[in-house]
């Protein structure tokens, strides 16, 4: 369990990405396998599955600097076919299919 003091330094240095995938159950294990290798601390991670077996997935890691890379590896994983970083004053909303298809690839077509 954090101590207040690394509590508040998570919450100040966390990033939201958002992963478009192939295969939504798939990609979380590739994701989560993904940030172990790297000893990346993963705060949170969310499934939106929509339809055709596409889906999204919503995960807050803490940011100590290595997120573009982070991004890049999320990107070239299998079952995923795109990753960005949610804006900090606005991330996508699970459940809401404007956030969780926008600027996706797929996303005309997901739904």
């Amino acid at each position: 369990m954090p101590t207040p003091t690394e509590a508040t330094r998570l919450a100040s240095g966390r990033a939201v990405l958002e992963v478009a995938t192939r295969d939504p159950m798939a990609a979380v294990r590739h994701v989560a396998a993904c940030l172990a290798r790297r000893a990346y601390p993963l705060l949170g991670l969310s499934c939106v599955p929509l339809a055709r077996g596409t889906g999204r997935l919503v995960v807050a890691v803490a940011d100590d600097g290595r997120i573009a890379r982070l991004l890049a590896e999320l990107a070239g994983l299998p079952e995923v076919s795109g990753a960005r970083l949610c804006e900090p004053a606005a991330p996508a909303v699970p459940g809401f299919p404007e956030a969780a298809t926008a600027g996706f690839p797929e996303a005309a077509t997901a739904g």
